[in-house]
């Protein structure tokens, strides 16, 4: 595993984790990480619907802009029409994902604590905005933590600007506590309509969003110009995708292949934790 090479679309963080591995105090409790690992599998059941419901939202939705000339500059400008309010479903499945991934971290420290004492519900797997922020909440979330945990935890740096990827989900399952997740369309530079072809200087700004249950993007919107008046007969049809509109760290990137990153990525964090010093398996994987 050590010569293998570092997938691009990886955080730069996680060359370290493939060489981590914990090891408990003496005296420790064997660990019971059944529960960690079925919250990743729940958490992929939702990505697995959600991936679904995206194939049906972008299939039955063509995104069509329609030219509008400006004399004034000599561009014509392609007017969106027909927007669709993106399936409900889509961010309640989304936050849900995002949910049990998070959960999954939180019982991974449970079960920690559970190996030296008992466990104290306050006992977290902290994740934080910055190394700074880190410093001064994970002593007050990781109390009853063995102290091997927490530094372990701390080489594994859950924070941003380090993880982002932790750090994003953390983020993201605060945001859906409090309102549905806000989902926004990728912008694409691919033109679907075979009139457009000839035009290589086509613009394309897209900003679909979803906020609730309809979409904010009004009929009428621009979505693209190019130079010239191109015939009032021509339109444009866009390719588009759903793409995270929040936390800020994910803003614009599309939900695939993002949400299975995300799961590989606490699922390999869990993992870290599986094997003790003797190399005999913990509760885990294995046991599922």
């Amino acid at each position: 595993m050590g010569g293998a090479a570092r997938r691009p679309d990886l955080p730069t963080c996680y060359d370290a984790l493939r060489v981590l591995q914990y090891k408990p105090p003496s005296g420790a409790k064997p660990l019971d990480l059944r529960s960690p690992f079925l919250k990743v599998e729940r958490a992929k059941h939702h990505i697995s619907d959600l991936r679904a419901k995206r194939a049906a939202f972008i299939g039955s939705n063509t995104y069509t802009g329609t030219p509008r000339f400006n004399p004034a500059t000599n561009r014509t400008q392609f007017v969106l029409r027909d927007v669709p309010a993106i399936d409900p479903e889509i961010p309640l499945l989304l936050g849900d994902a995002a949910h049990n991934l998070r959960t999954a971290l939180d019982h991974l420290a449970y079960e920690l604590a559970r190996s030296v004492r008992v466990s104290d519900p306050k006992d977290y797997f902290p994740i934080s905005r910055d190394e700074d922020v880190y410093k001064v909440e994970s002593p007050r979330k990781t109390r009853g933590l063995p102290k091997e945990a927490k530094d372990f935890i701390d080489g594994i740096g859950p924070y941003g600007g380090h993880d982002d990827l932790l750090w994003g989900l953390h983020e993201l399952d605060i945001i859906d506590k409090h309102h549905l997740l806000l989902a926004i369309t990728a912008r694409s530079n691919r033109v679907a309509s075979p009139v457009m072809s000839t035009i290589s200087d086509v613009n394309l700004r897209i900003y679909i969003h979803c906020s609730a249950f309809s979409s904010a993007l009004k009929t009428g919107e621009v979505i693209g110009e190019v130079d010239g008046n191109r015939g009032a007969d021509k339109e444009m049809s866009v390719a588009a995708d759903i793409a995270f509109g929040e936390p800020e760290v994910f803003r614009g990137e599309a939900l695939f292949p993002k949400l299975d990153l995300l799961a590989e990525h606490v699922e390999r964090v869990i993992s870290l934790f599986v094997l003790n010093p003797e190399g005999t398996w913990q509760k885990g994987r294995k046991a599922l």
